[in-house]
């Protein structure tokens, strides 16, 4: 796969410095017409902080660079997580990996392995947000985050696409390494449990975090959507099939 990239002078910059990298570059073009016009539309934030902004009308690009880089990456990211939030995450498939899968098609129209994909979806989410509040809930999605982001690789691209579902994209990897690493995830969780506070008698209690994931290889770039909602339907059904047999053994 690499070698495959490399002969073709593919950049094996990571996603998310190439996405800062090409807003950059927009925000410079931008800026040829003037600076203001340029942070009203790329980063309107900075027009509030008169000290900064004058700063930056003094010292021109080399006074903006590092600030607009700052912003690109908490705009970037889910405030909870650290992941990147759903916008950024299609963004950054969109833009960098499918077009790099795209770049590997053979002579005869088929794709090589890519990676893989995984779906991740926290189990009784909603159970410890009512055992421990919204605050707890947010704590457990806040750990969950870090812990993923900690188990995969810098040039993973993660993210939060929503309540307490995240998702994996990992270019240049095997199943069994995908697969570990889920495994590595799960015995993080049960040996370090996170401790909340409870709402009924305020008092602390535990949560051993489980989660229920799919994996799915990645190889055509125009089938990425269809192998993303396979492994979240997946994820729902296994879920589904659970809750049931859990229910059904409970004493009537």
């Amino acid at each position: 796969m690499v070698k495959q990239e490399e002969r073709r002078g593919e950049s094996l910059e990571s996603p998310h410095r190439l996405m800062k990298g090409n807003w950059l570059k927009k925000v410079s073009d931008k800026m040829e017409n003037g600076i203001i016009s340029a942070l009203r539309e790329y980063a309107p934030e900075i027009l509030e902080n008169e000290e900064l902004l004058s700063h930056i009308l003094h010292g021109g690009w080399s006074g903006i660079e590092q600030e607009l880089s700052d912003t690109f990456n908490q705009t970037s990211e889910d405030v909870l997580t650290g992941c990147y939030d759903r916008r950024m995450f299609f963004a950054i498939i969109e833009k960098i990996i499918l077009p790099r899968m795209r770049r590997l098609m053979s002579p005869d129209g088929t794709y090589p392995p890519f990676g893989y994909i995984a779906m991740l979806d926290i189990d009784k989410f909603k159970n410890i947000n009512s055992m421990f509040s919204h605050k707890g809930g947010d704590v457990v999605l806040s750990q969950f985050g870090l812990a993923i982001k900690h188990h995969f690789r810098e040039d993973d691209v993660i993210g939060r696409l929503g309540g307490d579902e995240f998702t994996v994209v990992a270019p240049g990897i095997g199943e069994a390494d995908m697969n570990a690493r889920m495994e590595a995830l799960r015995v993080h969780f049960q040996n370090e449990p996170i401790r909340l506070q409870r709402v009924d008698t305020h008092g602390y209690g535990t949560v051993h975090l489980c989660f229920t994931y799919q994996v799915a290889s990645l190889s055509d770039p125009d089938a990425f959507q269809d192998r993303l909602h396979a492994a979240d339907s997946d994820v729902m059904r296994r879920k589904a099939r659970r809750d049931a047999a859990a229910e059904r053994r409970i004493p009537r």
